[in-house]
């Protein structure tokens, strides 16, 4: 995820900045405010009050996928450039993802969604429109490495249900992401018995004023993970160079 662009505050010191200030009425900022403008620009800049999340407009810095801003972090700090992800459930988490993974291949049974989100699908893109609420897994081609992210409006459990009696345990995606797996707790258990452990990522998303949950299952023989380098600098995080962080 690209870093995005950051309106900072600070307090202002009399001392000096006396011509900045001049003879203008002042109003004192206590800790409480200080805090409640750093809140209210984290969530502004994470798209947390806006009502589309898939059509960027002039002021906004969209489009925010409707995934758990701590899932997304995690993924922003990750090397998925040579990943294949397979997407059941589209959205604007198609546009953002796009820009970590090498290709996406994505289906939504969502007509209008597709219709809106087609023409701004980058080229590593691929979108399929299924119809009904359920996605049957052999109209899948799954590889052992691929990541399969599960979040299609319809029935998530009989899909895994399917998706985990299939194969051999080899054979399976190396990563599944179950959005709103804490209401898919029978769908989080199959993947356990299949051999997949769960990193769950509670927090909140844009738009919504619940706390959700994004689980992240992987098979923990198989899978190696890559980080960014540099280690990413996300928005809102100290660029501090500590002198603690030593051998010395």
């Amino acid at each position: 995820m690209k870093r995005q662009a950051i309106e900072h505050f600070a307090q202002i010191d009399l001392a000096k900045n006396p011509k900045m200030v001049g003879n203008r009425n002042l109003v004192t900022v206590t800790s409480f405010g200080r805090k409640l403008g750093f809140a209210s620009s984290y969530l502004q800049t994470r798209g947390f009050f806006s009502d589309d999340t898939i059509v960027r407009s002039e002021q906004d810095d969209g489009p925010w996928p409707i995934l758990t801003w701590p899932f997304l972090d995690f993924l922003a700090s990750l090397d998925l450039s040579d990943t294949r992800l397979v997407e059941l459930g589209a959205g604007a988490s198609t546009l953002v993802l796009a820009q970590l993974f090498d290709r996406v291949e994505s289906y939504e049974n969502g007509a209008k969604f597709v219709e809106r989100l087609r023409p701004r699908l980058p080229p590593n893109v691929t979108l399929t429109l299924f119809q009904g609420d359920i996605f049957e897994v052999s109209t899948l081609t799954l590889a052992p490495e691929d990541w399969l992210m599960v979040d299609f409006a319809g029935k998530r459990t009989r899909f895994i249900k399917d998706l985990v009696s299939g194969p051999p345990k080899g054979e399976l995606p190396l990563v599944v992401i179950l959005d709103n797996s804490d209401w898919y707790r029978t769908g989080a258990g199959l993947l356990a018995e299949a051999g997949y452990a769960e990193i769950p990522f509670f927090g909140l998303k844009s738009g919504q004023t619940w706390v959700s949950c994004t689980s992240f299952f992987f098979v923990p023989e198989r899978l190696r993970l890559t980080f960014r380098a540099p280690f990413p600098r996300l928005p809102f995080t100290r660029d501090l160079v500590a002198p603690w962080d030593s051998l010395d």
